[in-house]
């Protein structure tokens, strides 16, 4: 499958105005407080990204309207919307509640870039999860953003170890500090 080349837009011949038409004068213009009002909270209070990104636009008008589209090269294109988004979200947030993964608990996300991904990080946002990716192009993670997430990893598969997803898995003897400041998750070589 040959990979789909890049679509140009012009403004001035789309139905929608864009949001963000010229970067600095919208920069120059942007509040956190208008940003606030912006956001529908959840019912009771409070914040959840998860809810803000699908849930509340599944909840309303846009409820069949796209809002995932994925496209790959060895895949047909899938295009997800907001209610079947908030249904595959949903799932995956009640899996983690019933394997006793809580508000504030870190959860791993190891994936390439696949649609499971993000509804895996959407759902564990729902649940109130901290959630991180490790990029499963390279099977490495270069956790410059937060210098914990060894110890966490360790933590994390001590507390599980074993997890299956489909035909991959990993356990905690799979991960390793190279020395570097790096995690290295390594090759199974269990069935």
């Amino acid at each position: 499958m040959e990979r789909p080349s890049v679509i140009h837009k012009v403004a001035a011949t789309q139905g929608q105005r864009p949001n963000w038409t010229a970067y600095e004068e919208e920069r120059s213009r942007f509040s956190w407080a208008q940003a606030r009002q912006a956001l529908q909270g959840l019912p009771g209070g409070g914040l959840n990204m998860g809810f803000e990104a699908v849930d509340r636009h599944a909840a309303g008008v846009l409820r069949y309207h796209l809002a995932l589209r994925f496209v790959s090269r060895h895949a047909p294109a899938l295009e997800l919307s907001y209610a079947e988004l908030a249904r595959q979200t949903n799932r995956f947030a009640n899996v983690l509640q019933s394997l006793g993964v809580g508000k504030g608990d870190s959860l791993f996300l190891l994936a390439g870039r696949i649609p499971e991904l993000y509804v895996a990080l959407l759902g564990g946002l729902k649940n109130g999860s901290v959630v991180k990716v490790v990029w499963g192009v390279t099977h490495t993670a270069k956790p410059a953003f937060d210098m914990g997430v060894e110890k966490d990893l360790k933590e994390y598969f001590d507390r599980y170890q074993t997890m299956q997803l489909d035909n991959f898995k990993i356990s905690d003897d799979e991960i390793s500090d190279d020395g570097h400041g790096r995690v290295v998750v390594h090759q199974s070589n269990k069935g």
